[in-house]
């Protein structure tokens, strides 16, 4: 076997080698010394991470070389890293104003909208481009499974569905917004999540930071009250894109899935994937 390493920093590698690996006999350990160097953080959320893979020295009948047999990752400390500063586009500020019942705030080449009937996200256009149609909401919901009681209906997806947790809806009851300058503007968002019977909800409390460089941070503090079940299938967000969309970025677990409590099928990295490479036909 050969041993390969390398070193990333928000999913770019930074440093890389190979080790070598002593001659071990059955049942027994070794130590080996990989010769990498901490980086640097990039920025305050930087993560980096050391990939450790074990692969075939050799071809051999049933593989080729260099083919993976097993692999590990560490997480690796940084320094901090001081705060990117916001990214002003030049002689493009932030405006803020209320339209009806709409909070629209817009910058150099996009603009965003919330409804505030509905405490929701209602639109978000870049360069003349919709880019989602729902959301981002609390979603409680997914597809049971037979771990879950399928057909033992006392089981959770029973309680879940006497919860009618798949059809939960958000009530509103405030909507307020203050701008930083003109470098960012903060909308606050409180209201429940609830399903169409009143015996249980969630307390929300949502905060959309935008920026006028274009991105938009979300923060969402969720309180249950009432009779819930004990465990509910997920707790996160929820969110619409247009249709025409059929590429996806992303910097996390990848490339495909695996058990959100062991992680142990995937790694930390930056990836892409089409639509199609992203379903599983359980």
């Amino acid at each position: 076997l050969e041993l390969k390493w390398s070193v990333a920093v928000d999913g770019g590698t930074v440093q890389s080698g190979t080790a070598e690996l002593p001659l071990i006999a059955a049942r027994q350990s070794g130590e080996v010394t990989i010769p990498f160097a901490l980086p640097a953080a990039r920025h305050a959320d930087s993560r980096a991470y050391l990939n450790v893979d074990f692969v075939l020295k050799e071809a051999t009948p049933w593989a080729p070389r260099g083919e993976p047999l097993a692999w590990d990752q560490f997480k690796l400390p940084l320094a901090a890293a001081s705060p990117a500063p916001g990214v002003i586009p030049s002689g493009a500020p932030l405006k803020a104003a209320m339209r009806g019942e709409a909070l629209v705030i817009a910058g150099h080449g996009f603009e965003i909208a919330f409804d505030r009937r509905r405490g929701t996200l209602a639109s978000w256009r870049a360069n003349g481009q919709d880019l989602i149609e729902t959301g981002p909401e609390l979603c409680v919901w997914r597809a049971p499974i037979d771990n879950d009681g399928v057909h033992r209906r006392r089981q959770r997806a029973g309680e879940w569905e006497t919860a009618r947790l798949f059809e939960l809806f958000f009530r509103p009851r405030a909507l307020e917004f203050e701008a930083d300058g003109a470098e960012s503007v903060t909308v606050y968002v409180e209201g429940q999540m609830l399903p169409q019977a009143f015996s249980l909800a969630y307390d929300c409390q949502y905060v959309y930071t935008v920026f006028a460089d274009g991105r938009v941070l979300v923060d969402l503090a969720a309180a249950p009250y009432g009779d819930w079940p004990e465990v509910v299938g997920r707790l996160g967000l929820k969110m619409t894109l247009p249709g025409r969309y059929e590429n996806v970025e992303w910097f996390g677990l990848g490339p495909g899935e695996c058990y959100p409590d062991s992680r142990a099928a995937a790694r930390v990295g930056h990836y892409r994937s089409g639509l199609d490479g992203l379903h599983t036909p359980y």
